[in-house]
């Protein structure tokens, strides 16, 4: 959602919406791995 409210601010149509999911779906795969795969 951030990157669509920086493209409308910016102008751009679609340009930090795609970032924003890829880094957004890296950062949940990351966390999920680190909470469950973790050994404590």
């Amino acid at each position: 959602m951030v990157g669509l409210g920086i493209d409308r601010l910016a102008g751009f149509d679609a340009l930090f919406f795609p970032i924003g999911l890829i880094v957004g779906i890296i950062a949940s795969l990351y966390l999920v791995i680190y909470r469950f795969g973790a050994r404590r």
